[in-house]
C-alpha cells in the first residue's frame, strides 16, 4: 500500500514552499521595517500552519480512499479543525503575559489568509482537472 497518493505528495510540497517562503518574507519585513513588533516566537507561526495544513491533507487522504463523495464534508471538517485550533492558541496567546500579543495576532491572521488562499487554490485546480480527466475518460 502507497503511503502518500500523488495529490498529497503535491500539497505538502507545495505548501512547504509557500509557507517557507512566507516565513522568510514576513520576517525580512518585521526585522527590516518594524523591528519594534518581531517577537521571539514568530517562527511558531509557519509551523503551526504547516502542521494544520498535514492535518487537513491526511483527512482528504483517508477519504479519497474510503469515500470519495465526502470531498465536501472533509473540506469543512478540515476548515472546522483549523478554526477550532486557532482559537485555542489564540486564546492562549491573549491569555499569556507576553508583549507583543497584537503583532501575534496580526501576523497569525496573515498567515491564516495565506493558507486559505493556498488550499482554496489547491483544491480548485485539483477539482478542475478531476472534471478534465473524468470528461476525457467520458469521451472516449
Amino acid at each position: 500500500m502507497k503511503m502518500f497518493n500523488t495529490v498529497t505528495k503535491k500539497y505538502l510540497g507545495l505548501s512547504a514552499i509557500i509557507f517557507i517562503v512566507a516565513a522568510i518574507c514576513v520576517y525580512l519585513v518585521l526585522k527590516c521595517w518594524f523591528p519594534t513588533h518581531y517577537f521571539s516566537s514568530y517562527g511558531l507561526i509557519p509551523v503551526i500552519f504547516y502542521v494544520l495544513g498535514i492535518c487537513s491533507i491526511m483527512i482528504f487522504d483517508k477519504i479519497s480512499r474510503t469515500e470519495k463523495k465526502n470531498f465536501l464534508a472533509a473540506y469543512m471538517g478540515s476548515k472546522v479543525l483549523r478554526v477550532f485550533a486557532s482559537a485555542v492558541i489564540l486564546i492562549g496567546v491573549m491569555m499569556g503575559n507576553g508583549l507583543h500579543k497584537v503583532d501575534f495576532l496580526c501576523v497569525y491572521a496573515l498567515f491564516y489568509l495565506i493558507a486559505l488562499i493556498f488550499e482554496t487554490v489547491f483544491f480548485f485546480w485539483y477539482e478542475k482537472r478531476e472534471k478534465e480527466l473524468k470528461s476525457k475518460i467520458e469521451k472516449a
